[in-house]
């Protein structure tokens, strides 16, 4: 059974409450001006130059329209549009209380203590990657539903208190994988050092 776009946009909502809290992997936003919700990946910041126009060289799977409509949002997610609303994430603190809460239904003392053996791994840990834990079919299939309870309640929770009419939004769709590749001009490379600065943006560091 296909499900209705207000059950996506549910599903999607809970994937980005639930990403870990500093995780800059993907960062998930809604534009009220166009009641779409749509993410950022972090690679997708390495197409642009500091200007945020792409970058020299740029070859990229995304189509034209996509990747215009694609620079129009790094552009007002860093110009601090107001009318884009970051999609907040549970807290460190409500995840180990979920997590707490969780472990004191499970019977088995090995599952607890090889779930939280795995959650102290931190960014490693399937725990703050996936948001899932290890353990058997029927202690994954209890986490599942014990944590959407909560991610449910946190995504209405969002909408409402943002006055959103979900029946009139829907998510920006692009290709799930988009790869790119920059081609550099060697010469020019090496005649032009790059210039340095003290003020990069948090998606410079790699450069």
């Amino acid at each position: 059974m296909e499900l209705s776009e207000s059950d996506r946009i549910l599903n999607w909502l809970k994937a980005g409450i639930c990403q870990a809290p500093n995780s800059l992997t993907e960062m998930f936003y809604f534009d009220s001006s166009k009641n779409l919700f749509f993410s950022l990946l972090a690679t997708d910041y390495m197409m642009l130059d500091e200007d945020l126009n792409f970058a020299d060289g740029l070859q990229s799977t995304y189509s034209d329209r996509e990747a215009e409509e694609l620079l129009q949002f790094i552009r007002k997610v860093e110009g601090k549009d107001p009318n884009i609303i970051n999609i907040p994430r549970l807290t460190e603190a409500e995840r180990i209380e979920l997590l707490d809460d969780f472990l004191a239904q499970v019977s088995s003392t090995e599952e607890v203590e090889q779930i939280l053996e795995d959650s102290k791994l931190g960014i490693k840990s399937k725990f703050n990657r996936k948001f899932e834990v290890n353990g058997s079919e029927r202690t994954k299939e209890l986490w599942f539903f014990h944590s959407q309870e909560l991610l449910h309640s946190k995504a209405i929770s969002f909408i409402e208190s943002n006055g959103i009419l979900i029946d009139n939004c829907s998510i920006w769709d692009v290709q799930p994988q988009g790869s790119f590749t920059i081609k550099i001009d060697q010469e020019k490379a090496t005649s032009e050092p790059p210039e340095k600065s003290e003020d990069k943006k948090w998606w410079q560091f790699w450069k």
